[in-house]
């Protein structure tokens, strides 16, 4: 079978399961029972299960926690002209399709060339959440092009480097030399909300050494 023919609508959403298997299932049902269609895609992260979802048109069981990591080949999955990267601890509205592709709509018509967040930060203050034209985006969402996706050389995303761990400088970074704004739209925090934060001692965030790397890969790109 080939997989672009799962492919339909000009929307993907791209979701990274580690513990929430049922937040992931009630997510995929919710953008799956909208007025304006979608594609889904869910890379199950933990190893310890075989992730099942009715309303997944792709599922990728892998043997090994790619934790963050995971974005980058997950991104090369989803054959559409819209891919939203979406964590497991963000539930989507009722009407979260269309109203996310309307505000792609909407910056495109002013920016003509944008990569699209919820969360943005800059790099003299990446601690304090910014919101209109950021430096970079955090990666529990973000909206990019398939067009943009392309444009990038993804060869050096492998985890030998901190960029497979903290991809979101880096795309963003190389995307905004190319030419792209880096927006990040404060509707979205009303279309997608924060569900109950785990309590998972193996996120990476909680690890001094994890949120070090990152701030090193921040001075990298932005200094």
């Amino acid at each position: 079978m080939n997989i672009t023919n799962k492919f339909k609508h000009e929307i993907t959403y791209v979701i990274l399961n580690w513990q929430r298997e049922a937040q992931v299932r009630n997510t995929t049902k919710i953008l799956k029972s909208q007025e304006m269609g979608c594609n889904i895609v869910v890379w199950n992260n933990n190893p310890d299960i075989i992730y099942v979802d009715q309303n997944a048109d792709a599922i990728i069981n892998v043997s090994t926690n790619f934790r963050c990591g995971a974005t980058t080949p997950l991104l090369m999955f989803a054959f559409s002209k819209y891919v939203i990267k979406l964590d497991d601890d963000l539930l989507p509205s009722n009407t979260a399709v269309q109203d996310t592709y309307n505000i792609i709509k909407e910056l495109e018509t002013k920016y003509e060339n944008v990569v699209i967040g919820r969360e943005g930060e800059l790099a003299s203050d990446s601690s304090r959440c910014a919101t209109g034209e950021v430096d970079f985006l955090k990666g529990r969402l973000i909206i990019l092009s398939r067009k943009q996706i392309n444009s990038l050389d993804l060869s050096f995303f492998s985890p030998e480097y901190d960029e497979f761990h903290h991809w979101e400088p880096a795309v963003c970074s190389k995307l905004h030399k190319s030419g792209n704004v880096i927006y990040s739209s404060p509707a979205l925090f009303n279309i997608y909300t924060d569900t109950q934060q785990s309590t998972d001692s193996n996120s990476a965030w909680k690890e001094n050494s994890h949120m070090n790397n990152r701030k090193h890969l921040i001075q990298k790109y932005f200094n």
